[in-house]
């Protein structure tokens, strides 16, 4: 009596690289058979370039590819729209679990096509399994914000105990929850989990708790056994002695081409590196593209991106495409200008700190700007000096800041201006491939942000807390 669970999870921008995308589908395929159940648990349908481009239908051509029989909801899978995601549980060949996520009726979300647990047979043996989604699903996804999403361990505990008196013989949670304490709370085997990107492998009581890495990067496998602990094996896909799944490679590169993401659109000589320092600890010569481009393209005075706006990954270098681009924020991004006044960019440089929103990261991270130059005071966290186009900000003056959206409607990251302060909306072709077009790529670092009392070992002093 033995069920191996091949799980993934948080795919996301897997999709915008066909062939690494295929190597996944091969691993799972190389691992499958008639005692395997293929699970997934979240945002593997968004955010990706891909993504935006079909509303998350590439994931269908990777749902088939690799014969996925349960999938429960993350965040980020309700980016392109409520209907979207209805879409795409419909059309999927896999069924969907949701026991916490409800419409703005009260109805199980998808409904009647979704449901809250299911038990299936497995070559025999009986298995349960229940699907749970993070509360953050309505703040960190604006297009939820209609949706309810209840306590996942309640909702959790509740379908357990309906699995057990349903004579299920194994019971799977699957989570987008990003939290082990889920698996102390239950009565479950195992718990299959997302959302929080860190490969981690627990035991908490009778359950074990599995969550895998992001982007494809890896796919866990989990061996069940009546009356022993599960054991987990972590297949790493660039490891792997796989040939790439040459249908699914073949059709996300079909995507690719019809969308037109595989003109070139600039070159570089000098590669921009996407690593994570660069997109998270203030001026980077990425940072810089990224803002330029916004302020270029919306015509506003300045730009601001939070640390973490855009994603880390390869070096831009040679002959850069507009997909290239577009990776490097793979979201259904909307760009905006807001009008403020001077008071209101400074405690916005002060948001980009984060040393009131997020102390912790605010040990290294700084976001990124155009049209300002920043010295901020790390030791005494506050900021020393702000000037637009070489002038000292005044408190009272009216200034445009262009940013994406996104910060403005959920208030993350940045707070002091939002949705109300909105005067243009950009429309027109991607500001980054636009940019790169018509302007060229040729970042430098010009010294926008200074951070003269910063520890250059990578820290500085902590606040001193209560």
């Amino acid at each position: 009596m033995v069920v191996r669970l091949l799980h993934y999870s948080d795919l996301e921008r897997a999709f915008d690289d066909p062939r690494h995308a295929a190597r996944v589908a091969a691993v799972v395929d190389e691992r499958r058979d008639s005692q395997t159940m293929v699970l997934g648990t979240g945002d593997n349908t968004a955010p990706s370039v891909l993504g935006v481009e079909s509303d998350g239908r590439q994931a269908l051509d990777f749902f088939n590819a690799v014969g996925t029989d349960f999938e429960t909801f993350g965040n980020h899978d309700f980016d392109y729209g409520l209907d979207a995601t209805r879409a795409l549980v419909r059309d999927a060949p896999n069924e969907w679990l949701t026991a916490n996520i409800f419409d703005d009726g009260g109805e199980r979300f998808g409904d009647p096509l979704t449901e809250p647990w299911v038990v299936t047979d497995v070559d025999g043996t009986r298995v349960g399994l229940v699907g749970v989604s993070t509360t953050e699903t309505t703040t960190t996804s604006p297009r939820a914000a209609s949706l309810t999403v209840t306590d996942p361990v309640d909702a959790a505990v509740d379908a357990i105990a309906e699995l057990r008196a349903a004579g299920a013989t194994f019971v799977v949670v699957l989570a987008h929850v990003g939290d082990a304490r889920l698996a102390a709370a239950v009565d479950a085997d195992v718990v299959l989990d997302g959302h929080c990107h860190d490969p981690v492998v627990s035991t908490h009581g009778g359950t074990t708790y599995v969550r895998t890495g992001d982007g494809g990067t890896q796919v866990t496998e989990v061996r069940l056994e009546a009356d022993e602990t599960p054991e987990v094996h972590t297949h790493v896909v660039d490891d792997a002695a796989v040939v790439p799944d040459e249908t699914l490679l073949q059709a996300l590169s079909t995507r690719i081409t019809a969308a037109g993401l595989d003109e070139v659109v600039s070159h570089l000589d000098d590669p921009i590196d996407r690593d994570d320092e660069a997109v998270n600890c203030g001026e980077s010569r990425i940072g810089n593209v990224v803002t330029d481009a916004i302020r270029w393209a919306t015509e506003a005075d300045t730009a601001v991106i939070p640390a973490g706006g855009f994603c880390a990954g390869p070096p831009l270098s040679g002959d850069v495409t507009a997909l290239d681009l577009r990776r490097v924020a793979p979201y259904d991004d909307v760009f905006q200008v807001v009008e403020c006044t001077g008071a209101d960019l400074r405690a916005t440089v002060r948001d980009l700190s984060l040393v009131d929103l997020e102390p912790d990261l605010a040990e290294t991270c700084f976001g990124h700007v155009s049209g300002m130059r920043v010295v901020w005071d790390d030791e005494g966290e506050s900021l020393r000096e702000l000037t637009v186009d070489g002038d000292p900000v005044v408190d009272d003056d009216r200034y445009t800041l262009a940013t994406v959206a996104y910060f403005l409607q959920t208030r993350r990251r940045l707070t002091a201006v939002d949705t109300s302060d909105v005067v243009t909306t950009y429309h027109g072709e991607h500001p980054f491939v636009a940019y790169a077009r018509v302007v060229g790529l040729a970042p430098e670092i010009e010294g926008r942000i200074e951070r003269p009392t910063f520890d250059t070992r990578g820290t500085r002093p902590r606040r001193q807390t209560e």
